[in-house]
């Protein structure tokens, strides 16, 4: 859907073809969650020093994945995912800057997850 810009549209479409769950990573304002049922759940960032941005967003799938496939509630494997994404963007390499879990759970305590940043939905 190269014309349409709109996630909630875009996550419908997927719907309507059997997907129950889609991501959308939004950069700095955060990540949403939308769920076949009609619900969404938004999750910001945490703040974080950019070293380089490539990585992060297999880092964020990472943790993501990780706490869905340990039937985490959603909200928590989306905190996971950007707390992963955080330490890789702060990371000299990809890779190589993957956290485990329990650097990531630490990180997380550490540095709190900003609220998800709407103001540019609102723009829209």
């Amino acid at each position: 859907m190269p014309e349409n810009r709109d996630d909630s549209k875009s996550a419908e479409a997927l719907f309507a073809k059997g997907v129950k769950l889609v991501i959308a990573k939004d950069g700095a304002k955060g990540s949403s969650a939308y769920l076949s049922d009609g619900s969404v759940i938004k999750k910001g960032v945490i703040p974080t020093n950019i070293k380089k941005t490539f990585g992060s967003g297999d880092a964020y799938a990472a943790g993501l994945l990780y706490g869905l496939f340990r039937q985490w509630p959603l909200e928590e494997a989306m905190e996971l995912g950007s707390a992963c994404a955080s330490i890789v963007l702060a990371g000299d390499s990809c890779a190589g800057a993957l956290p485990t879990l329990e650097e990531a759970q630490e990180h997380l305590n550490k540095h709190p997850l900003k609220p998800y940043d709407a103001r540019e939905d609102e723009e829209q």
